[in-house]
């Protein structure tokens, strides 16, 4: 019996971290790559929140190496020497004043980590409640999504991180761009989901393009961006309308 307690605490915490928590109605984050905490706090206002948008992923907020040789490029924010919250990005005061005023429009702000399963579990259970006072239900976990490049055949799979949260799905991204490219006939999209090997959707952080596979990681020069303004609008369509469905 004690084990059987143990493990249904396992799977409903697991659960909770993979609930986004978005205002009512919303169902959709934007990526905003590299913004200043004062830009992103100025677009939740006057797009985001009337728009509808329920999340944001920013680029990491602590301290990171600075790279001059190499022309500060984008990856350095990925490198961490301290928990300060200061960047190219803003200050701390900045960062706070912008999830501030993000939540006060319905807007979420989101971020991941790359770290062991073990650990990550270890951490995750230490985390303390979302605030009440921002208009979360009591009790409510954190929101959490762990970026995992597998297309199949990685070292590292997925499926060790979907037991603890969600899951950033490559592989949606990949199969929809050759739907949508003409590299695959868009008829097939009828069954779409888990019988494309894709994970479950309750598992999953889905997502056409991102700042790695635009890149070249992840499926990189595969993947449908604005640059293929028509298609992309299609695509986006498409995931649109099957969460509503």
């Amino acid at each position: 019996m004690f084990r059987y307690i143990l493990l249904l605490s396992a799977v409903t915490l697991a659960l909770a971290y993979k609930n986004p928590h978005y205002a009512s109605g919303r169902t959709t984050m934007v990526h905003l790559f590299e913004w200043k905490w004062d830009d992103i706090a100025a677009e939740c206002e006057r797009f985001l929140g009337p728009r509808g948008f329920g999340g944001i992923q920013v680029s990491p907020p602590n301290e990171n190496l600075v790279i001059w040789s190499r022309n500060r490029p984008w990856w350095e924010r990925y490198q961490p020497i301290s928990y300060r919250l200061v960047t190219r990005s803003g200050n701390e005061n900045q960062f706070s004043n912008m999830v501030r005023r993000c939540n006060n429009v319905g807007v979420r702000i989101d971020a991941a980590k790359h770290m062991w399963p073990h650990d990550l579990r270890v951490i995750y259970d230490r985390l303390r409640n979302l605030n009440t006072a921002h208009g979360f239900p009591s009790g409510a976990r954190p929101y959490i999504y762990q970026e995992v490049i597998d297309l199949g055949g990685e070292a590292i799979s997925r499926n060790e991180y979907t037991p603890l949260a969600a899951v950033t799905e490559f592989r949606f991204g990949l199969e929809l761009s050759q739907a949508f490219q003409r590299r695959n006939q868009l008829r097939w999209l009828v069954n779409w989901g888990p019988q494309w090997g894709l994970l479950a959707s309750g598992d999953a952080l889905t997502f056409i393009d991102n700042h790695d596979n635009q890149r070249g990681h992840g499926a990189g020069g595969n993947i449908l961006t604005y640059k293929q303004s028509r298609q992309y609008k299609g695509a986006i369509a498409f995931i649109l309308m099957a969460t509503l469905n």
